[in-house]
């Protein structure tokens, strides 16, 4: 990607000094109306900065851990539509067998919980709303959090069994991840905060955090101690890149 601005910079100076200025001016007002404007399928614009962060490369391996759609405000479907492949867990087999149908064999899916830690018990509680109707992006394994959906007009839920996997069981099975997707609704920061970051070195992990703009102080704080910096907040969905993985190139 950076041989491509490069090669556009050079093209850029030479028109400069070959064109007159009223030609210039009018070619790059032209360029400006007849380009494409850049097509977001996240809630907030998330994809689109993700995707500048990793050059807009052809090429990678997300983690998408409450992947709720394959298109429909997705984190993953632009790096998808650019080559990426990728697993997508979520707690629905609806929901997972749409992402085998629009994404094809680019996609692994796994029905499962992510918690934090191993537990005991494999199979826990998950509390979900709109069951008629399938899609819903509130569906969560922390019970506080539906009660709290449930009281600010979500609705009710029903209760179902799912089988768990801790986070670090799961990074363990996958190859290197480049890209870290989470919402789970109400423990991403308790997930982010499990993961072994001297061990799997994400290069970028955005997740969600309604409760602190920026995310929670503690986790800031232990991110930063692991070489990772804030790359973007948008709305709730916060995001923290490794500084290592960023290539200087001249």
């Amino acid at each position: 990607m950076i041989k491509i601005l490069i090669k556009r910079r050079k093209i850029r100076k030479f028109l400069e000094k070959v064109l007159p200025t009223k030609i210039l001016r009018l070619l790059f007002t032209i360029y400006g109306i007849i380009q494409p404007p850049k097509k977001s399928f996240s809630q907030k614009g998330e994809d689109i900065l993700i995707h500048a962060f990793f050059g807009r490369r052809k090429y990678g391996f997300y983690l998408d851990i409450g992947s709720f759609h394959p298109i429909w405000i997705s984190n993953t479907c632009l790096l998808h539509n650019m080559g990426w492949q990728g697993v997508a867990v979520d707690l629905d087999d609806y929901k997972l067998n749409i992402f085998k149908l629009l994404r094809g064999n680019r996609v692994k899916t796994i029905k499962s919980a992510i918690v934090p830690y191993k537990n005991k018990d494999n199979f826990i509680n998950v509390y979900k709303f709109f069951s008629k109707r399938g899609w819903s992006d509130v569906d969560t394994i922390d019970l506080d959090t539906a009660e709290f959906l449930k009281d600010n007009g979500r609705g009710d839920y029903i209760v179902d069994k799912v089988n768990s996997t801790d986070i670090n069981s799961l990074l363990d099975t996958l190859p290197k991840v480049d890209f870290l997707n989470i919402d789970i609704e109400g423990l991403d920061t308790q997930v982010v905060d499990a993961i072994d970051l001297d061990k799997f070195k994400i290069d970028a992990i955005l997740f969600e955090d309604n409760k602190n703009y920026g995310g929670n102080p503690l986790l800031v704080k232990k991110l930063e101690k692991k070489g990772y910096f804030h790359l973007f907040t948008s709305g709730g969905s916060v995001c923290f890149a490794l500084k290592s993985s960023i290539k200087l190139k001249k």
